[in-house]
């Protein structure tokens, strides 16, 4: 109890010398920074910015501001860009410069959430999980093995629909998670309902998010905060964290383990996660890092049922469009066969469409922040070293 009395007191101590900084000393500002709301003492524009639908703020400040808005969340700067020029100018010409992440203490050091490549900074294992990406799933020879199982799948959907139209959104977040897990382990969901490995990728990202709002960002200005004790009154996220720990530790084993026994049993089917294992062990036994590594990059797959079903949504609204999409897809496959990706370069039209669909509603509409890693100037305007970088979609 002592310990954990002195952690609270701790940390109170060093919120109260934030707060003395923040009214009395605060940060030297530059003039060539880019423009953006006016901030205030202590929160800078962390009051301005809601919990949820954080995006639509970031695009009201873009179309006050420019496409390159600089603001503050308590003591963190932070870079809004709204343009694909810019981002390309620094996330890809500038790539060393941005590629970092931010510490995101709540996600990787008191859920423990460390592998996934998404919060991983900038380094070795960084390096690493790329690597296996790049390999496993955006190279030509990933892709091509991945045909197969995404046209069984595609087949499996349109059974579905033709069976129980009505059901469409169940039978699209079905597919998208039958070929996101058939990608990464070889598993097939014939059914969302029983699944354990989607219930246990529901459970872990549930508790996961269950405490990423206000308090998430407190103990990311304060990192200290972490060492407050569960049983301290307002120490909710404390306690959110401990079940999200256990959440997310299932949500990685489960089907990472069910991977490994199906090799073991010589019955496991090809995937990215076999290809990762496979990988490690051409060097030697399997290490606690290297099966740390190939759960965070495993469990990094995107969800893309959002935008199909708005994909949905557009064809009814618009017929019009619809109708000239079906007349292209019958032009080119006829009506005796189903259209595969070899058709995809004869389809500009319905390609145009999907884009449109991607753009109009991205499945993330805020990509997760990077970190400057230096001071930068970028068209005249100073960016500094640990500004949060959010990109706007």
């Amino acid at each position: 109890m002592t310990t954990a009395f002195n952690s609270a007191a701790l940390a109170l101590a060093s919120a109260a010398l934030y707060i003395l900084y923040a009214l009395f000393i605060g940060r030297s500002k530059r003039p060539d920074l880019p423009p953006g709301p006016p901030h205030i003492p202590i929160l800078g524009n962390a009051h301005q910015l809601p919990q949820l639908d954080q995006h639509k703020t970031f695009m009201e400040w873009a179309v006050r501001y420019g496409n390159i808005v600089y603001a503050e969340f308590f003591t963190q700067p932070a870079i809004i860009i709204s343009s694909t020029k810019v981002a390309y100018d620094l996330m890809e010409k500038r790539g060393a410069r941005y590629s970092n992440r931010p510490r995101f203490v709540r996600i990787n050091e008191m859920i423990g959430w460390t592998g996934n490549m998404g919060f991983r900074q900038y380094g070795d294992e960084w390096k690493r999980h790329r690597k296996w990406y790049q390999r496993g799933i955006i190279a030509r020879s990933a892709v091509n093995s991945y045909q197969p199982i995404a046209l069984r799948q595609v087949r499996h959907l349109l059974h579905d629909l033709l069976r129980t139209p009505n059901d469409f959104k169940s039978h699209l977040k079905r597919f998208s998670a039958s070929l996101i897990f058939e990608m990464g382990y070889g598993h097939t969901i014939q059914s969302l309902d029983g699944d354990e490995f989607m219930k246990s990728v529901q459970g872990g990202i549930r508790e996961a998010l269950s405490g990423s709002g206000s308090g998430s960002a407190m103990v990311d200005v304060f990192p200290i905060l972490k060492f407050v004790p569960a049983w301290m009154p307002g120490a909710g996220l404390k306690r959110a964290t401990l079940t999200a720990r256990d959440a997310i530790t299932a949500m990685e084993d489960i089907p990472h383990n069910a991977v490994k026994a199906d090799m073991a049993a010589g019955v496991a089917k090809p995937s990215l996660t076999t290809f990762m294992i496979q990988d490690c062990m051409n060097r030697g036994p399997l290490t606690k890092e290297d099966e740390s590594d190939i759960k965070g990059v495993s469990g990094t797959f995107g969800n893309f049922v959002r935008s199909m079903i708005v994909f949905v949504l557009v064809m009814t609204q618009y017929p019009e469009i619809f109708e000239k999409a079906q007349q292209e897809l019958i032009s080119v496959v006829g009506e005796n066969r189903l259209p595969d990706l070899g058709d995809r370069a004869s389809l500009p039209y319905l390609e145009c469409v999907i884009r449109e669909v991607y753009r109009w509603c991205p499945a993330l509409p805020t990509a997760l922040p990077h970190q400057s890693a230096d001071d930068d100037i970028y068209n005249g305007y100073y960016i500094p070293k640990g500004a949060m970088i959010h990109q706007e979609k």
